[in-house]
């Protein structure tokens, strides 16, 4: 479940800076009224201690749409980072085991909580490698879907439960090169901050001037806000917030 905002920012700067006003505006990682309310507390705190409560309904919705935008992205970017891993890590097991040349297995290594089992007997291997193939034959898209999909050369219809495992794919994705989602995570981090550093910069008293990129209380407010909302983990940043955020949006603002 999630909780609803009821917020009631600037209509024309919303219009302005490109935003669509949602009268109740739903945030899944906000579960109960006292979790919401504390939310609005910390970030009119913030406002207020960078001096620019006034603006709390419209930066405050801002913010929000920022954030669920790039929580939404995040979440199916995720996700389909979690099944290219799964697909390539099927692609290489089936075709380690189909291997009869200098890549043939010669030993699984189990990892378990309390230590590893080795198996290294080699009609045992050869049997699992049977036994992964006819289970992916049979029914192996009802469990791993798009996974098998991109292994197999005749997707299963209604008429023809029968596939065929496809090599050539196989091979190909047994050595793909996955990129990880936490490099997203940052652009998008990025991305919705400085949407908001617009915003700051032409509506309230929190100015760069021109010789610069970024002005230093720029950076602290934005570091802040990131920090309040959640993407920003004030335990694992070493440098000085408006350094780390300088750092963070230059690379993103420059590409």
């Amino acid at each position: 479940m999630s909780h609803i905002f009821q917020l009631k920012p600037n209509l024309d700067l919303l219009e302005q800076y490109g935003y669509e006003f949602i009268p109740a505006l739903e945030v899944e990682d906000i579960y109960t009224t006292e979790s919401r309310l504390e939310l609005e507390r910390k970030f009119r705190a913030v406002l207020k201690k960078h001096g620019i409560e006034d603006h709390y309904e419209t930066l405050f919705y801002i913010s929000l749409i920022g954030s669920i935008d790039a929580s939404t992205k995040y979440y199916y970017a995720y996700d389909a980072y979690l099944s290219a891993k799964r697909t390539k890590q099927l692609a290489a097991l089936l075709n380690t085991l189909k291997h009869t040349d200098n890549k043939r297995i010669q030993k699984l290594t189990l990892q378990t909580l309390s230590g590893q089992e080795v198996l290294d007997d080699k009609i045992l291997i050869a049997w699992i490698g049977e036994v992964l193939s006819l289970a992916m034959i049979n029914k192996g898209h009802s469990t791993l879907g798009d996974a098998v999909f991109k292994l197999i050369k005749n997707p299963p219809s209604a008429t023809n439960q029968s596939i065929e495992l496809n090599y050539e794919a196989i091979g190909k994705l047994a050595n793909a090169r996955l990129i990880k989602p936490y490099k997203l995570r940052t652009k998008l981090i990025s991305d919705f901050l400085l949407r908001i550093r617009q915003y700051i910069q032409e509506q309230t008293a929190i100015k760069k001037s021109t010789d610069v990129r970024f002005s230093d209380s720029q950076m602290k407010l934005l570091y802040d806000i990131g920090s309040v909302l959640g993407w920003i983990n004030d335990d694992a940043i070493e440098s000085e917030p408006k350094d780390y955020m300088y750092s963070l949006l230059k690379s993103q603002s420059e590409r």
